[in-house]
């Protein structure tokens, strides 16, 4: 359990819970985080983590975009629930979805790893959140994103960005049935 943790002013990641069964995590707030821009950093994320709950959460002020999600359930993660978090003011964006690509096997081996699978993100909200909102990458199948409040800033992120990841040929990996629904997207404008 991470219960009540203040991460503040950190260069990678923030509370990161890997290879792990049935963790929860809530009532933290994590901000101006994952500043070092030549890695691939996120402020709470799941790695090969299965059964999680991730709620009641704060998270804003990421600086970087090569990833610099609020949010990310990542690697070969299953059954991942993300609910009542606040992300806000993040500039990658609020959640990414990503599994691991085949081509990510150490070595000149080919390995087949497992979907990222079964994973929910609801009742959240992403207020000004930048570059892209939410992400879908590479190898993850049946996730449900639903009931959210998505308030898009004025710098006209994308709200929903999907890709490949992986080598050339046919190990390239995209989303597979991924569900994106009753959600709310409004324009926020900050008042005079």
């Amino acid at each position: 359990m991470v219960r009540n943790c203040v991460v503040d002013n950190y260069r990678g990641d923030g509370i990161c819970p890997h290879q792990a069964d049935g963790v929860l995590v809530e009532y933290n707030v994590s901000s101006n985080g994952c500043y070092e821009t030549s890695l691939a950093n996120a402020a709470l994320w799941t790695w090969s983590t299965r059964n999680a709950v991730f709620q009641y959460n704060e998270v804003y002020g990421t600086v970087q975009t090569r990833d610099g999600m609020a949010f990310d359930i990542d690697g070969c993660s299953e059954n991942v629930t993300m609910q009542y978090n606040y992300s806000h003011d993040n500039a990658g964006g609020a959640l990414m979805v990503i599994g691991v690509p085949d081509c990510a096997a150490a070595g000149s081996s080919y390995v087949r790893l497992p979907f990222c699978t079964n994973n929910t993100f609801r009742y959240n909200i992403s207020q000004r959140d930048a570059t892209r909102v939410l992400r879908f990458v590479s190898k993850i199948k049946d996730n449900y994103i639903y009931n959210n409040t998505i308030y898009v800033g004025s710098g006209d992120p994308d709200i929903v960005d999907s890709g490949q990841c992986g080598d050339i040929g046919p190990r390239k990996q995209s989303p597979e049935n991924t569900y994106f629904y009753n959600n709310i997207c409004l324009l926020y404008t900050s008042p005079s």
